[in-house]
């Protein structure tokens, strides 16, 4: 936050002046596995409107994980759908050794579970959290 609010002031100071290339976003790990043709496309779609992306460049769910990582790095909490949606990728993906210690009982949870079962699961996670936050 410090150095945004100093960016801030100097861009308040400096007006039309500012030299925008001080501005530097460094994306994390996270964020290069999820990058994808269409990530990069809907990125970059207010400078080219004529261009387009053909639906077999469609990879819903590595736009789904980028948002979601996003989202959770720039609130530095997950929703309880994210953390549904993360748990249930996971068991279904064989990466759930990755998955936060704080989860492991859910995902244990869902691998025990079919997979028609794991959506309903999950709807029942999220749902008690919410009840929770209440």
């Amino acid at each position: 936050m410090p150095v945004i609010e100093g960016l801030a002031d100097d861009i308040r100071v400096q007006g039309g002046k500012f030299d925008k290339e001080r501005i530097r976003i460094s994306e994390g790990h996270e964020h290069k596995l999820w990058l994808s043709e269409t990530t990069v496309f809907l990125k970059h779609a207010d400078r080219d409107p004529d261009n387009f992306l053909s639906a077999d460049k469609l990879d819903n769910e590595k736009m789904l994980m980028a948002t979601c990582a996003a989202y959770t790095e720039l609130m530095k909490q997950p929703t309880p759908e994210i953390t549904a949606y993360f748990a249930f990728w996971a068991v279904r993906n064989n990466e759930a050794r990755d998955i936060a210690d704080e989860v492991k009982p859910f995902v244990r949870q869902l691998e025990a579970a079919e997979e028609a079962q794991r959506f309903e699961i999950c709807k029942k996670f999220v749902r008690d959290r919410k009840t929770q936050n209440l």
